[in-house]
């Protein structure tokens, strides 16, 4: 099981995820440099954006494709529905937009699953993390240059899991033309699927499900 979520809105968020990582002296600014230091990190990602190099912009590629000979390009996404089930010779996979994930979570684990009424726990919740006034103030204000935007949201990986509206939507967002109440799914919570929600006993035979995750941070 593995999700995609909008380039962008996952890159911030991986950004934050990893802070100390990213900006190791962080934690010596005070909020307003914090704020400018972090803009300006997160910009410089986008500049730097290279489809044929970028971390999701290649994983189908390397984990899915190049192990289990499945390519998810050459198929169809329902993008409106939010998921698809991709079949293979040795491997069923359920592919989930996270944007969708609370609408479609349902109806995607029954069909893969048969499993009624599967429900998700709120998890790595960014609203409630020591950041949170950092990440809020960013996700509100930060602009990104329409360039950068372009080569984002022209990308494969974006075109074959987003419609042009959601596409037309995210870089309004980001272009900063429109707020970020507008766009609830970027800044809703977003539930976590955990390993051990998983795991099904089936007619006694325990099947463990594994759970691929393309970098697909879950800060909101």
């Amino acid at each position: 099981i593995t999700l995609v979520r909008e380039p962008v809105a996952r890159t911030i968020s991986d950004v934050f995820q990893n802070l100390n990582f990213s900006i190791p002296h962080i934690n010596d600014l005070d909020e307003n440099n914090a704020f400018k230091l972090i803009s300006a990190y997160i910009i410089e990602q986008f500049k730097k954006f290279d489809e044929k190099k970028d971390y999701i912009c290649t994983w189908f590629d390397k984990e899915i494709k190049d192990v289990f000979n499945l390519d998810i390009y050459a198929l169809k996404f329902s993008k409106r529905d939010g998921f698809q089930i991709f079949k293979a010779e040795n491997v069923d996979i359920l592919l989930i937009k996270l944007e969708k994930l609370s609408e479609c979570h349902q109806q995607a684990f029954q069909d893969f699953l048969n499993i009624r009424n599967f429900q998700l726990k709120i998890a790595n919740v960014g609203s409630q993390k020591p950041y949170k006034g950092l990440y809020n103030n960013i996700l509100d204000s930060i602009s990104i240059p329409d360039d950068c935007l372009d080569r984002v949201y022209t990308s494969r990986f974006a075109r074959h899991f987003y419609t042009p509206e959601e596409i037309q939507l995210f870089k309004r967002r980001w272009l900063g033309q429109t707020t970020a109440g507008t766009l609830a799914d970027l800044n809703a919570d977003v539930p976590k699927i955990s390993s051990s929600a998983l795991s099904i006993d089936k007619d006694k035979d325990s099947r463990r499900l594994f759970h691929f995750n393309p970098a697909c941070e879950f800060n909101h």
